[in-house]
């Protein structure tokens, strides 16, 4: 009897402690701050030829080919906060929702966590349109420091 009580103990403080351990070694989040670089809808149609996408930006080329691109029907990014980025220290952030039937859709980056693997950035339409009957396309640009860290969109 005396032998079952030490294994059922000795196998308790085991367990306990591989729980513990798994406790301490979980991955941290941290929140990433970013700036709010534009925000808002593109009125083409579709006509600007940008998809519904989550992209980044690690480069002027790849950022001016964006802007011409969003300007292509309307000029969309003169409401931008900011157009010239630093990308030795910076990365860009631009998300594009589908193309909308009708207005009053958002997509939202909610925020930004970063822990030993990614960036795990959050979406979210907070607006869910019917408020006009014009064709859009829901975007937002943020600028964030520059990562060697995988981005994932969620």
């Amino acid at each position: 009897m005396k032998k079952i009580l030490l294994l059922f103990t000795g196998l308790l403080l085991v367990a306990c402690s591989d729980d513990a351990t798994t406790v301490a070694s979980a991955p941290q989040e941290q929140n990433v701050n970013f700036q709010l670089v534009g925000k808002g809808n593109l009125y083409g149609g579709s006509s600007e030829n940008i998809g519904q996408q989550n992209l980044v930006i690690n480069s002027q080329t790849e950022w001016n080919a964006l802007k011409a691109a969003m300007d292509a029907v309307n000029n969309t990014t003169y409401q931008f906060t900011q157009t010239d980025v630093d990308f030795e220290q910076y990365q860009v952030l631009a998300i594009f929702d589908e193309v909308k039937m009708n207005g009053g859709w958002t997509i939202d980056i909610t925020d930004i966590a970063e822990n030993q693997q990614n960036l795990l950035v959050n979406l979210d339409n907070i607006k869910t349109g019917d408020a006009t009957t014009v064709i859009t396309q829901p975007f937002e640009i943020v600028k964030i420091k520059r990562t060697a860290k995988p981005i994932v969109f969620e």
